[in-house]
């Protein structure tokens, strides 16, 4: 069994783990290999527990030595093909934690002392996280140290593929993913990228995993246009040679595709030894500097020497960065291995074939209709501006289509080639149609899950031909405008006022609603199967003609679907093209548009049912409000009383929209879940549907809802992807400005939907800064990480002397500042209308919210109110920010919003207040307008004393102040920004401006500011404020690795970053004249005694001397 998968996959090294043998000889090593060409090492197992064999082709790898521990054995030895020195370990791991904290230990100081590429593979009886486990729900110590042993041995856990667990219990209960490889960066830079597969196990309750490096030829790669190529000499005159050269008849559609092939030929032929150029480029630079190092080190060079060096450096550097941005432009990793597959899915598979047969309708269900005027709008010319306008807005280098030119060619070539763009745009507005080729993509398959095992978890997304992608987007961004009128405001997907987060406040608000009235309610989440791929064509034509869409525009829309033709990117080699019958290219800018039409089927239907009383919603307050449906797209949510009904009500629903629209949806993947209601009720109604029955919390939008968000445990997802992200692998063979850049985006990424959503606890602060600081200054071989400069001052923006890493607390407080500038100024939206029902007064927002620490509310909304006095450090940072522009007064409370800047005059003035005839009055309705003055009149309920009337006089002075102004409208001002309007960038920018700001020596803005590579700048950032690793530094942090350390007494010695070299003479001298401090080493090896430099300073220092020829330590005092 073993001796055929050797020969069968051709295996150059076998590790089998638990053999429970001892004795092992040659004789049992050659029946599992199968032939004499093999060498061999074991370790005896201790009765029937343990035991290790390793066995390898002796012609392939040649031993050089053998590690063996308690619990691993392994080699280190030659491969001879490329002459490199590797590492082998197998590994079987104890069960008890301390004993894998040992070997996790003894693993890592040897992977990281010892030179060569290393591969750690076996049975580490653990898992990395709760996804690897079946039955584990929570992140244990074993999970955390595991994942640090990793992280610190800077190994690569590369995926899994084949399968997903690679242990099984006899009983089929428990499986977990316990066996597995770990490489080095080395290994995987040598060999390429690798892939371990699962494969098939017999009578062990083990599968066998195989590593495997295999380059394998999918055939011709596509032309694709490189950025760099631009600041060629000659190539934009070979563009536009080539683009004018040849006169070409026909449609303008139809030369607009000839003139890039043609162009695409001759950059073919330019460009073919651009690389040879680059790497010719490289070396010869290199070899010229190299050379004038060397003599620079016995003579002086002259000035034209050292301006030639200067020039070989630019040069170097200038090769450099093309070759970079060629590497950029192709990177895209892609962890398919079996193109034959893929190919043959797609091509044979119905998922793009429309289904032969006739699909009701829903006549009897009304939908928005959009105007005759929208209409004009959306059929009118493109004009010069707008066709401009879109073509900047698409990004310059994204991946492009079949044609291989990008953006970038398009921006850069524009004058040349607008022409033709813009006559081929008019000509499909005349007749509508799109000539055969141009409408071309590629598909490439994108993992929706960590290690992908079908193809149902890849997501195919197309890349679009950038021509085709101009009248996307022109036809995609008029549509745009005119859907916020008809799209129902269950849909928070792609519009104007309309976001992500909408859906995830609404829900959670549902939820606790619920919970704190003890109602009893549920809701369905529903998964749509390839609900993009599945779309009827004939059912999107049926939606456009209901919602009032014009024939012209319906034709120019079916054009764009029917011409389509695509192939598959196999690792980069296209397959031959087919066409599609059905559903929308996920790629393509019109698709999301047209969806948001095809899902308003489903809203059109729960809203004729609830007309009808056969669908009862969630009531949201105390006066029959209602939510019935949250929707993202195709991401859909349904709620609803706990009854039998509304449940059979929805089977209906759910099943006449596949029925019309050609979606189907996942019972199986979907799930029921109760709020209040009772288990038993649960588990007959999810019967019903044919789903899930699932639980609170659960994740929509990739978002937990309905969970405790003050718990670490929450957050345990983002922790998880800082800290894969954050590898200390990555931060290896990244320079400090690498890793500057990095943590930015990662802090800029992975959290920030999730606190622009909740408050993020302090503990999760904590553990992000904890990775981002061993991240950003790295270590030694696993060694103590100095952090060279206080967390503080590296999340300090540039100009304030830090690197503009994210404060985490204070990027969260502006975050969520963003609901109060949504909240007062926002016309509409359904999640304005449940807070509003909720925690409004009178339907209307209130300021003093922003002084609320009563508790009241749910815990997000807790939050909210507590912006303002969420610590000392912050107090007031809001209601400061915000103020009130009184127009007419009509929508400001004149008791309870600081609309004059001066505090809230139901708190200023309470008196007044109790005994005021309009306490909830609106300002416009607290006086009147006189021959062009508005006069104030305050009404009280009974006439006041003269101690009040004092107060009258008082608040009345007060108010004089203020300007009412006919015919304008009240509007929220944030005063941080210049418009006015509350953005996340101001009131971050606010928050830190209220941290003092150290007086800096030197201006370390400009850093940033010079013309060289971010490591270089970073670096001089850190040497200008003497933070880089001198001896000096780290002998005070406990890292100093001095043999002696001299400095003048009360001078520094900066003699290297000066450009002079300490005078020896001088040293020695002032050894002897005893001005120096002594200190001495913490290393044990020198190059003289303690007792000897004790007695004789002198001929120490000059014996050192002249075993160096240079002494150049660098040391502060």
């Amino acid at each position: 069994m073993v001796r055929d998968l050797v020969i069968g996959e051709g295996v150059d090294f076998l590790a089998i783990q638990e053999t429970k043998k001892g004795g092992i000889d040659r004789k049992l090593c050659r029946l599992l290999w199968g032939s004499e060409e093999f060498d061999w090492v074991a370790k005896d197992s201790a009765g029937l527990l343990g035991g290790m064999v390793c066995v390898w082709n002796s012609k392939t790898l040649r031993l050089v030595k053998v590690w063996e521990g308690e619990n691993f054995i392994g080699i280190q030895g030659r491969w001879v093909a490329e002459d490199v020195c590797v590492n082998i370990i197998n590994i079987y791991s104890p069960c008890q934690l301390a004993g894998k904290r040992s070997l996790w230990g003894e693993l890592k100081d040897l992977v990281l002392q010892t030179r060569g590429l290393w591969c750690l593979v076996g049975d580490f009886n653990t898992v990395k996280n709760v996804e690897e486990k079946v039955g584990s729900q929570a992140v244990t110590t074993e999970m955390r140290d595991f994942n640090n042993f990793i992280m610190e041995a800077e190994l690569i856990d590369i995926p899994l593929v084949g399968r997903k667990f690679t242990w099984y219990q006899p009983c089929g209960k428990l499986m977990s993913r316990i066996n597995r490889f770990l490489l080095s960066e080395e290994w995987l830079n040598k060999w390429g990228e690798a892939t371990q597969w699962g494969l098939t196990r017999t009578v062990s309750d083990h599968c066998p995993i195989l590593l495997r490096h295999k380059k394998v030829n999918w055939g011709p790669k596509p032309f694709r246009f490189f950025d760099t190529w631009l600041e060629q000499e000659g190539c934009q005159e070979v563009i536009r040679e080539a683009w004018r050269g040849k006169k070409i008849n026909g449609w303008a559609e139809f030369r607009l595709k000839e003139k890039l092939k043609i162009t695409k030929k001759a950059l073919k032929a330019w460009s073919r030894n651009f690389v040879l150029e680059i790497e010719r480029r490289i070396r010869e630079a290199t070899a010229e500097i190299l050379q004038l190092d060397v003599k620079g080190e016995t003579t002086q060079l002259s000035e034209e020497e050292i301006e030639t060096r200067r020039h070989a450096f630019l040069s170097l550097w200038d090769s450099i960065r093309h070759k970079e941005s060629m590497l950029q432009q192709k990177s895209r990793k892609v962890w398919l291995a079996k193109g034959d597959a893929n190919t043959k899915f797609f091509h044979n598979c119905d998922i793009f074939t429309e289904e032969k047969w006739m699909r009701p309708s829903i006549e009897g269900t009304e939908f928005k209709k959009i105007s005759s005027t929208d209409n004009v709008f959306l059929t009118a010319p493109f004009s010069e501006e707008e066709i401009k306008s879109v073509v900047w807005d698409c990004e310059s280098s994204k991946a492009p289509g079949p044609n291989g030119f990008n953006f970038k060619f398009i921006k850069s070539e524009w004058e040349t080639i607008k022409g033709d763009v813009i006559e081929f745009l008019h000509e499909f507005q005349k007749n509508g149609k799109l000539v055969k080729g141009l409408n071309t993509s590629f598909i490439v398959l994108v993992p929706k899950v960590e290690n992908p095992q079908k193809i149902e978890e890849y997501r195919p997304i197309s890349l679009i031909g950038g021509i085709y992608k101009i009248l996307a987007k022109l036809l995609a961004n008029r549509l745009k405008k005119v859907l916020v009128g008809i799209v129902g405001e269950q849909q928070m997907a792609f519009l104007n006022g309309r976001q992500l987060m909408d859906g995830v406040v609404i829900a959670n608000e549902v939820i606790d609603e619920v919970k704190k009235k003890k109602k009893e309610a549920f809701l369905l989440k529903i998964d749509f199967e390839k609900a993009y791929d599945k779309v009827s064509w004939s059912f999107l034509d049926f939606m456009l003609q209901r919602m009032g869409f014009s024939n012209m525009w319906r034709k120019w829309i079916m054009e764009c679907l029917s011409s389509s033709m695509v192939s598959v990117l196999v690792n980069g080699s296209p397959t031959r093209q087919f066409s599609i019958t059905r559903g929308l290219r996920q790629g393509d800018p019109l698709s999301l548009f047209l969806f948001l039409i095809i899902a308003e089927g489903i809203n059109g239907l729960v809203v004729k049912a609830v007309e009808k009383g056969f669908l009862e919603g969630v009531e949201v307050g105390n006066k029959g409000f209602k939510v019935t449906h949250l929707q993202y797209a195709n991401d859909t949510l349904l709620f609803g009383k706990a009854i039998d009904e509304n449940v059979w009500a929805l089977k209906s629903i759910l099943r006449s929209f596949e029925l019309v629209s050609g979606l189907k949806i996942n019972f199986n993947k979907s799930q029921l879940i109760g709020i209040g209601a009772k288990e038993e009720w649960l588990e007959k109604m999810a019967w019903v549907l044919c789903c899930k029955k699932g639980c609170l919390p659960f994740k929509y939008l990739g978002i937990p809802i309905g969970g405790r968000c003050g718990k670490l445990s929450f957050w345990k997802p983002v922790l998880e992807g800082v800290t894969n992200k954050l590898s200390s692998w990555k931060g290896r063979y990244l320079s400090l400005g690498g890793r500057i850049t990095l943590i930015n985006s990662v802090l800029s990424s992975l959290p920030v939907f999730w606190m622009s959503v909740y408050m993020i606890p302090k503990g999760t602060i904590l553990f992000i800064d904890k990775i981002s600081r061993r991240f950003l200054w790295g270590g030694v071989e696993g060694g103590k990480k100095i952090n060279w400069v206080r967390w503080d001052k590296v999340c300090r923006d540039k100009d304030q002397g830090g690197l503009g890493v994210k404060d985490l607390r204070k990027f969260n407080l502006a975050l969520l500042g963003r609901w109060w500038g949504r909240l007062v100024n926002e016309e509409d939206g359904l999640w304005k209308k449940v807070i509003l029902q909720k925690y409004g007064r009178d339907g209307e927002p209130s300021y003093n919210w922003l002084r609320d620490s009563s508790g009241f509310g749910s815990r997000w909304w807790r939050d909210i109110c507590r912006l303002n006095v969420i610590d000392q450090e912050h107090e007031g940072w809001l209601a400061k920010g915000l103020n009130i522009k009184i127009g007419e007064g009509d929508s400001v409370k004149f008791w309870w919003d600081d609309w004059g800047g001066r505090g809230i005059l139901a708190n200023k003035y309470p008196r007044l207040y109790l005994i005021s005839a309009g306490k909830d009055n609106m300002v416009s309705q607290m006086g009147r307008w006189s021959n062009g003055s508005w006069i104030w009149e305050l009404q009280w309920r009974r006439r006041l004393f003269s101690w009040e009337a004092q107060e009258e006089a008082e608040i009345m002075k007060e108010i004089q102040e203020t300007t009412i102004r006919i015919g304008k409208t009240d509007v929220w001002e944030w005063v941080h920004s210049n418009n006015g309007v509350y953005t996340t960038k101001s009131a971050y920018k606010a928050l830190k401006m209220e941290v003092e700001q150290e007086q800096q020596g030197v201006n370390l803005q400009k850093v940033w500011n010079a013309m060289v590579p971010s490591k270089v700048s970073a670096f001089s950032w850190q040497l200008l404020q003497d933070k880089i690793p001198t001896k000096a530094n780290l002998f005070k942090r406990g890292g100093g690795e001095l043999v002696l350390c001299w400095t003048e007494k009360g001078v520094k010695n900066d003699s290297i970053f000066k450009g002079k070299e300490a005078d020896k003479s001088r040293l020695l001298e002032l050894v002897q004249l005893r001005s120096f401090s002594w200190i001495k080493s913490r290393k044990k090896c020198c190059l003289f005694s303690w007792p000897d430099w004790v007695q004789d300073p002198v001929s120490c220092l000059k014996d050192a001397a002249a075993r160096k020829r240079k002494i150049r330590e660098v040391i502060t005092g």
